[in-house]
């Protein structure tokens, strides 16, 4: 692939090393990559400072002066490079130039790339966007920017072609805004100020664009750009999509345990507490069950207060036992420190199946108690047929995560996209 450009060359006037030159008729400094030597373009190349890299100790970078691609449908060459640093992160701008095109700039860091361009269009608020807050509207024609962050950034590093005046150690204040997948990023130097606007880039398309398989190997990723939009994976849409589903069909079929699984009564009878105490003998009532295979619940219900009560209960057929158990119903309350608590329950379920239908016999008797207001009658109720609802409530609880998954991943996204510029705000 070639731009198709006609390369110029020149000599170092520091170390004579022939030079081939990219860039167009703005380039103001050349870096040589033999000496590392700055030169001035517009005073015959005069040597402004020096800036030597050992060669293979300059960190990974993905793009080299000379590499050739085509980004947006343009083709362009890498003429230089600028490395930037705040504090511990840093990240460089490749000065991109086509022929027909000029002059565009390709941002990494991190593994992220963004294809920057100058901005001719003036956003709302024009002016310095310094103090602004996080998230602030900003206005560039239909598209609505958040504020992201202000910084000033030091030159660390400088190679090839750049239609730029600045040296190492100077230092460019800035300010981003996005509305991902574009920024739009605010230079300020003195009164001046200059605006670029950007596309954030996934990396393979940079890989792809200028035939570098390894960028999509190196330098991958490792966190949230400013500008990276979210994606939703065929996994994410996946599982939503059976969150959904399946959530939908959990929860109807709790609705309709809830509206018809309470079954047919066979027995509601309240019992004194002077019978179900009476001795070893146990009360006995009669039930005739119709639906034989399906659930057969025994609710028992007492107002026992700081108090329990111990139940035995079994049921037989023709004298024959069928099931048989013991319940606890227990219940205590009272005040601590201005609070009310309370614990246990005044009531006990238990649930069995009888292989026949016909007339069967219910055994009750207290057989212990204890505590201050133990003598309460004994609500006892039988039903058929009843239709147990928690496993449907299980599920449906199971499946809301899944049916939020996408969203949950999109909220933790963007928690990491405005985490570093908002957890200061967060602790004040």
């Amino acid at each position: 692939m070639t731009t198709g450009m006609a390369l110029r060359r020149i000599n170092c006037t520091q170390c004579s090393a022939p030079l081939e030159l990219h860039g167009g008729h703005k380039v103001e400094r050349i870096v040589c990559s033999y000496c590392g030597s700055l030169l001035d373009n517009g005073e015959g190349y005069k040597v402004l400072e020096r800036h030597y890299v050992e060669k293979g100790k300059r960190s990974f970078m993905p793009l080299q002066p000379g590499d050739e691609g085509t980004l947006k449908g343009v083709s362009f060459t890498v003429i230089g490079f600028i490395t930037y640093r705040v504090e511990l992160e840093s990240w460089t701008e490749f000065c991109l130039f086509s022929p027909t095109h000029g002059y565009a700039w390709l941002s990494w860091e991190n593994g992220h790339y963004v294809f920057m361009r100058r901005l001719r269009n003036l956003p709302a608020p024009s002016s310095s966007w310094w103090s602004f807050q996080p998230r602030q509207k900003i206005a560039q024609g239909a598209t609505r920017f958040k504020f992201y962050e202000a910084y000033s950034a030091e030159i660390t590093d400088i190679g090839g072609e750049l239609p730029w005046h600045g040296k190492l150690g100077d230092r460019v204040n800035a300010a981003d805004a996005v509305a991902p997948p574009r920024i739009l990023s605010q230079e300020i130097e003195g009164q001046e100020i200059e605006y670029h606007a950007g596309e954030y880039l996934p990396p393979q398309e940079v890989a792809e664009a200028f035939d570098k398989p390894d960028i999509g190997e190196r330098g991958l990723p490792r966190s949230v750009h400013p500008a990276q939009p979210y994606v939703v994976s065929p996994l994410d849409l996946y599982l939503q999509f059976s969150g959904r589903l399946f959530g939908v069909l959990a929860f109807l079929g709790l609705l309709f345990t809830l509206v018809f699984g309470s079954g047919d009564v066979l027995l509601q009878e309240r019992f004194s507490w002077q019978v179900v105490k009476a001795g070893d003998k146990r009360v006995t009532r009669s039930f005739e069950v119709t639906q034989p295979g399906r659930l057969v619940e025994v609710s028992l219900g007492s107002s026992v207060n700081n108090a329990w009560l111990w139940l035995d209960l079994d049921v037989t057929r023709k004298g024959e036992e069928v099931f048989s158990l013991g319940k606890e119903i227990s219940f205590y309350e009272g005040y601590d420190g201005g609070e009310h608590w309370s614990e246990g329950s005044q009531g006990a379920t238990a649930l069995f199946r009888v292989p026949k239908a016909g007339v069967y016999e219910l055994n009750i008797k207290a057989s212990e108690w204890g505590g201050r207001r133990y003598k309460s009658s004994i609500d006892v109720v039988i039903a058929q047929g009843i239709l147990l609802n928690r496993w449907f409530l299980i599920l449906t609880v199971l499946l809301v995560p899944f049916a939020l998954w996408a969203l949950a991943r999109r909220m933790i996204f963007e928690y990491r996209r405005w985490a570093p510029v908002t957890q200061d705000e967060d602790d004040d």
